[in-house]
């Protein structure tokens, strides 16, 4: 299934106290995220769960938590970083 939100929708910074900040950005019409020194590009899997296509995390999932018609939050390598 399609992403419930538009890739816009997903887009912003979110954070952990442990794990730092990260970023999602829309870039040539897909989703890449990035945290420390990792940019992955993103591909849609199912609904709010999106997987990593390249470089070390690739084939990891990303999902997001959306609430209200907004990705408040995301896990990724197994680490909840909450939208800023």
């Amino acid at each position: 299934p399609k992403p419930t939100l538009p890739l816009a929708g997903y887009a912003g910074e979110y954070a952990d106290p442990g794990y730092g900040a990260s970023k999602v950005t829309v870039e040539g019409g897909r989703l890449v995220w990035a945290w420390s020194s990792f940019n992955c590009t993103l591909e849609p899997y199912d609904r709010d769960t999106f997987r990593v296509t390249d470089g070390r995390f690739a084939d990891e999932v990303i999902e997001f938590r959306v609430r209200n018609g907004t990705a408040d939050a995301l896990r990724a390598v197994g680490v909840v970083f909450t939208r800023k």
